[in-house]
């Protein structure tokens, strides 16, 4: 994405890219969340099981979650900096 040369053009395309990221980000992190559902709740959790395997596996299935929802937090004030200035002119 190229958000700095929104600057110089209509903000419209790129709105509708950093959409598009937005939506593919929203799929990632929903994917993640219902593994992490299904793979890492219950009386099996990682947590209570002991295995270290799986512990270590579901640090890194949150560290995942952690970026999606940080990206789709960036991404969200992205949009609204493109709608603000797409208004503006």
């Amino acid at each position: 994405m190229k958000i700095r040369g929104a600057a110089f053009d209509d903000p419209t395309e790129l709105i509708r890219e950093v959409e598009r990221h937005h939506q593919a980000h929203t799929d990632r992190l929903a994917h993640y969340l219902a593994g992490e559902l299904r793979d890492f709740t219950g009386p099996e959790a990682p947590a209570t099981s002991g295995d270290v395997g799986r512990e270590l596996q579901h640090v890194v299935l949150r560290g995942g979650i952690a970026y999606e929802r940080m990206t789709l937090a960036w991404l969200d004030d992205v949009l609204a900096t493109l709608h603000r200035i797409r208004a503006a002119r």
